[in-house]
């Protein structure tokens, strides 16, 4: 199996123009002369992107300042309990992250999803005119300079002068 970091290495995707998705597949593919890599898109269609965040909440506490903890450890004997370390070295912290014993047994038997869908603002009217007037310029194939930075459907914004 290639390790998708040593595909990089790999002069396939060094020497390639890839600007899409399916171009990325294609080099990845190619990339074992065996022909063992083998990429599945996945979701073709729109991505959902769900309330994970205010979901969990109802069930789960939140760790504390999780940013500072490197060692995460979870046990089934102890269900509902993380156990964290900032180091290697330093001592284990047991946190409880089930809101109520109720809750866990309600959690496991619902195996739902957030009902609430997020939409994504999408890229800015600016960021759209840079990719189309500074971005596009750089890809060689008019048809992926169509789907990567085509022509922005919105009214180019007006510079704000000093």
């Amino acid at each position: 199996m290639l390790h998708l970091g040593a595909l990089f290495k790999q002069p396939q995707y060094r020497n390639s123009q890839i600007y899409t998705y399916e171009k990325l597949s294609k080099v990845i593919e190619e990339s074992a002369s065996n022909g063992i890599n083998n990429c599945h898109t996945l979701n073709k269609g729109e991505i959902i992107y769900r309330d994970w965040t205010s979901w969990l909440s109802e069930y789960f506490k939140p760790v504390p300042h999780i940013t500072d903890y490197q060692h995460f450890r979870l046990n089934s004997e102890e269900q509902g309990i993380i156990t964290i370390r900032q180091t290697i070295d330093s001592e284990d912290k047991k946190i409880t992250l089930i809101r109520e014993k109720k809750d866990l047994i309600d959690f496991k038997k619902k195996k739902l999803y957030p009902k609430k869908v997020l939409k994504p603002a999408g890229l800015s009217s600016e960021r759209q005119w840079y990719l189309y007037e500074k971005i596009r310029e750089h890809i060689l194939s008019e048809k992926d300079k169509n789907r990567t930075c085509p022509k922005p459907k919105c009214p180019k914004p007006e510079v704000a002068t000093a």
